[in-house]
């Protein structure tokens, strides 16, 4: 009986990754992609965060708003 059981543990293993790479393809990767393909382009050679100027001194660090 434990090649029954051996046998049935190997068909749900490969059920279970059968099923999830279908839904990985037919779900969760069209919604990446049309996420990807909707943001925002952004021009090469610009930094994607904002520059902050330096202090002008002492006053303008310890302000912190």
């Amino acid at each position: 009986m434990s090649w029954l059981r051996n046998s049935l543990e190997f068909i749900g293993r490969f059920m279970g990754r059968l099923w999830l790479t279908l839904l990985y393809f037919s779900v969760v990767m069209p919604f990446g992609l049309l996420a990807r393909m909707r943001a925002p382009r952004q021009r090469l050679g610009e930094p994607a965060w904002i520059l902050r100027r330096e202090p002008d001194g002492i006053n303008t660090v310890r302000r912190q708003y």
